[in-house]
């Protein structure tokens, strides 16, 4: 915790409390702005600082365990309404963060007074934290439809795939068998619809799985082109790949990174036409990073529409013009995946002439390995 003399000449408005949320101390600032003296404040709870309304969502959001003495912060907004002692309100901003109070845990608190702001603009921040919250709830909601919308989808595509290969015996009709193969396929490709929207749900709520460990990219990318084998091989392209040797190793989710890897190789395939070229390309850079490169000659990106094909649950076809089919979200979630990592994922195209997908990665030493 930082020395009293120093808390009292900063001008942030700084308290500490304990697990209990009992007030342990405060600044000079912190007692000018609420208008308490130090003996009034210390041994008042923490909620005594806030709006009554707002007294249920601090206690919810920074989860207080007495009996560990341990504590989580997870406040959700950067604002707040806090009061002074006459009991008038004004909007602040609130920096909470977990230290160790003379060998104890605890809680150090940072408020920063807004600029007052009218009832419009007080009107037009509530709605926006509504939005917020509601969004939260779609993405937490559709997160959980996972199990209930692949089920039922799995068996649907198990039993057309056993009419269409006839496993129990001849269908009888010729076109039985067809109709099966269309279910298949038609079911096959509405459940990987569904996984990219749910898993970007996923992402947007936080519930990601995530098991980083020391990986070998070049296995991600041999594993990655050999679940597309079939695709690559109808398709008609010419695929190689430029992988340097010995190549350091990063920290990643295999299972994550074989997902970004794929969907970029799937997206390659499906917008460059046949005869078309991909290449792949893996090697250290300058800065010690880790490049990755997915590049195409298919039909490309226009420029104004990059931002577009990397934002989630846009197209950047018109549903009336559309050509290709799939949900549009290989891209933000190869994206979002990357960032999971650490890592950053540029696109870079030209109309008619290809596009090229440029991942950086920190790499491992090898005394962290």
């Amino acid at each position: 915790m930082l020395p009293q003399f120093l808390q009292n000449v900063l001008s942030d408005t700084l308290l500490t409390f304990d697990p209990n949320g009992t007030i342990l101390n405060a600044n000079a600032a912190a007692l000018a702005l609420l208008g308490w003296s130090e003996d009034e404040l210390v041994g008042r709870p923490i909620t005594t600082l806030l709006a009554d309304d707002e007294g249920d969502l601090f206690e919810k959001t920074v989860k207080l365990d007495v009996s560990k003495g341990t504590g989580t912060v997870a406040v959700p907004l950067s604002w707040i309404s806090a009061r002074r002692k006459d009991g008038t309100p004004f909007l602040a901003e609130w920096t909470v963060l977990e230290v160790s109070l003379a060998q104890k845990h605890g809680f150090i608190a940072i408020l920063r007074r807004l600029p007052e702001t009218s009832d419009s603009e007080l009107k037009l921040r509530e709605a926006l934290a509504q939005t917020e919250a509601a969004n939260r709830a779609k993405s937490d909601f559709l997160a959980a439809m996972s199990h209930e919308l692949r089920t039922p989808l799995n068996a649907i595509i198990g039993f057309s795939e056993m009419i269409h290969a006839q496993l129990l015996g001849p269908a009888g009709v010729p076109k039985y068998v067809e109709y099966a193969g269309d279910i298949l396929a038609s079911a096959s490709h509405l459940l990987d619809i569904i996984t990219d929207i749910l898993e970007m749900a996923r992402m947007e709520a936080g519930q990601t799985e995530f098991k980083p460990a020391p990986l070998d990219i070049s296995s991600v990318i041999e594993g990655s082109m050999r679940l597309l084998h079939q695709r690559i091989s109808h398709s008609g392209l010419v695929l190689s790949t430029k992988i340097a040797p010995k190549l350091p190793k990063i920290m990643g989710d295999e299972r994550r990174l074989k997902q970004v890897m794929i969907n970029l190789l799937g997206n390659a395939i499906k917008f460059t036409p046949r005869g078309g070229q991909i290449v792949v390309e893996a090697k250290t850079v300058l800065d010690g990073r880790l490049m990755l490169r997915v590049i195409d000659s298919g039909i490309g990106i226009a420029e104004k529409d990059i931002p577009r094909a990397l934002a989630p649950f846009t197209q950047v076809d018109s549903v009336a013009s559309r050509r290709y089919q799939g949900s549009g979200l290989g891209l933000p979630l190869a994206k979002s995946l990357v960032e999971l990592h650490g890592g950053n994922l540029e696109l870079s195209s030209i109309l008619g002439k290809g596009t090229t997908v440029t991942l950086h990665f920190s790499t491992l030493n090898p005394t962290e390995i």
